[in-house]
């Protein structure tokens, strides 16, 4: 019986200190700034919190207590990487429950942090049996409640608010809604927002950063904290709907969460952009949504695939784990009963695969890389992956119906980009629909993808006796060509993001040069 004793007295091992990250999985952090060595090996994103003084740890393991963080008077440093505000309120979140969403503070969350943390899976009594709350401070007690998706009656905008929501109406729903033909977030989103304040507030906050961003908000009274204060409001709130099942797998968490991943996007930049596009794809995952889905659910998928795409190529890194084994486009014989949104959204997909291609060598090969294979099956096997995406993009281009072809073509007198002192145009390359140049823009950025990627890995010698470098060279120019050719129209802002990254694509070659991918 001493033994039994002695076990039940022993005090079960907390983590309290190091990284965020670690202490959300309850594992022992060497606090190595600014990687520690378990993100290091798993690849994930470390950070670590504003340093807390006073707080005391519940030793009920089925309980959470808040306790108030200190004080700061600036919090700048806190603002690097999504430019959270630094006002004061908040409260620590101790988690110790075998059921647990996470340990981060709600001043330090953020998108990325709070859908990692969250188990989408548990059942709604369970996590509001596990979580119990006891604040001395009112408004920590609100941020942290179980909050009503809907309310009874719509919600009252202020003169401002107004403003802010026209330009999101009238605006910025189109950035999302740009590949999706039924347009949700533009014609839906909006009538759920003036009953849900969560998504209401991720709709001001994304509306907000956008008119900062052009200086619109100094004219209407607001500077420039005021998305970052409804970009918070948000998170807070969805934090607290996250923990329940039937709140969590509606709609309109989906939309707000994309809403405020739309925000990161355009407010960081560096190695921390896209941080958060994988607590999303979980979030997707969890739900089961596919490009196939229509409606919110489907805008949402080919939103945050577009953003992975900008994340991946800037970072130099592959896919995350909504890849082609998540799912694919089903194959089709013939486009013609397609919609050019969902044309676009074939391409883009492709597009997502040569970049994974391009950024890992062992992508799509069903082996790892090892120093002891030979270089000749090792070759073979990516050759064979290049040949696949090729064909994938010959077979999309085979398949267009007419209403995806250039409809019109201004030739200038000379060099490309040149302008006709007659007329005053340049060489540009018109299409109707606004989805079509994007997916042409999209197909020859991917064809200019593969081909750098074989300058790259390719150990001919360059010159004029060399055939393949030559020909290689020309399809360079030729891809290059049409991307820029179809940029000169004009493509909308709503399509911006897509046709910069191919206008990216077309820098990174110079005549006779193939720069590093």
């Amino acid at each position: 019986m001493a033994p039994r004793q002695q076990e039940s007295k022993r005090r079960r091992l907390r983590v309290t200190t190091g990284c965020l990250t670690c202490r959300r999985r309850h594992i022992k952090c060497d606090e190595t700034r600014p990687t520690c060595s378990n993100c290091g090996k798993k690849n994930r994103t470390c950070r670590y919190g504003a340093p807390s003084q006073g707080q005391d740890r519940c030793t009920d393991t089925e309980s959470i207590q808040t306790s108030p963080p200190p004080r700061h008077e600036h919090s700048e440093a806190r603002e690097t990487r999504v430019r959270e505000p630094s006002e004061n309120g908040g409260s620590t979140l101790s988690l110790a429950s075998p059921t647990v969403v996470g340990d981060v503070t709600i001043e330090a969350a953020t998108l990325e942090s709070i859908l990692l943390s969250s188990d989408y899976y548990l059942p709604a009594d369970a996590l509001q049996a596990a979580v119990q709350i006891h604040s001395p401070h009112a408004a920590d007690a609100v941020a942290l409640q179980p909050l009503q998706l809907h309310t009874d009656c719509p919600i009252q905008l202020s003169v401002t608010e107004v403003a802010i929501f026209r330009n999101y109406v009238e605006h910025v729903s189109h950035w999302v809604d740009s590949f999706s033909a039924d347009q949700p977030f533009h014609r839906h989103v909006p009538i759920l927002a003036l009953t849900c304040r969560p998504l209401l507030d991720s709709c001001l906050a994304f509306a907000a950063k956008q008119m900062d961003l052009v200086g619109a908000l100094v004219p209407i009274g607001l500077s420039s904290s005021e998305p970052v204060r409804y970009y918070r409001l948000a998170l807070n709130a969805i934090r607290a709907l996250l923990l329940h099942r039937d709140h969590a797998r509606s709609d309109e968490v989906l939309a707000a969460c994309i809403l405020l991943s739309t925000y990161e996007m355009v407010d960081v930049a560096g190695d921390s952009l896209g941080s958060h596009l994988k607590g999303v794809a979980s979030l997707l995952q969890a739900r089961q949504v596919t490009g196939d889905a229509t409606g919110i659910r489907g805008a949402c998928y080919w939103t945050w695939y577009r953003h992975e795409t900008w994340a991946a190529l800037r970072t130099g890194r592959r896919m995350s784990l909504l890849d082609e084994r998540y799912w694919r486009p089903q194959e089709l014989e013939s486009f013609a009963h397609l919609s050019p949104e969902e044309i676009a959204n074939r391409v883009l997909f492709i597009f997502g695969q040569c970049i994974s291609f391009c950024n890992d060598d062992s992508y799509n090969l069903g082996v790892s890389p090892s120093p002891g294979d030979g270089s000749r099956v090792w070759s073979e096997l990516r050759e064979g992956t290049a040949l696949r995406l090729e064909q994938a993009l010959h077979d999309w281009k085979a398949k267009l119906p007419l209403s995806m072809a250039c409809f019109e073509s201004l030739k200038g007198p000379g060099p490309m980009n040149s302008i006709d002192p007659s007329t005053g145009t340049i060489e540009a390359m018109w299409f109707v629909f606004p989805h079509s140049a994007v997916a042409t823009q999209l197909y020859h950025a991917s064809k200019l993808m593969l081909a750098l990627k074989w300058c790259q890995q390719s150990h001919q010698p360059p010159g004029l006796a060399n055939s393949s470098f030559l020909s290689q060279q020309r399809r360079i120019h030729y891809h290059r060509e049409q991307i820029l050719l179809t940029a000169n129209s004009g493509i909308p802002d709503a399509w911006g993001l897509i046709s910069t990254q191919c206008l990216y694509l077309a820098g990174l070659w110079e005549e006779n040069e193939c720069l590093v991918l």
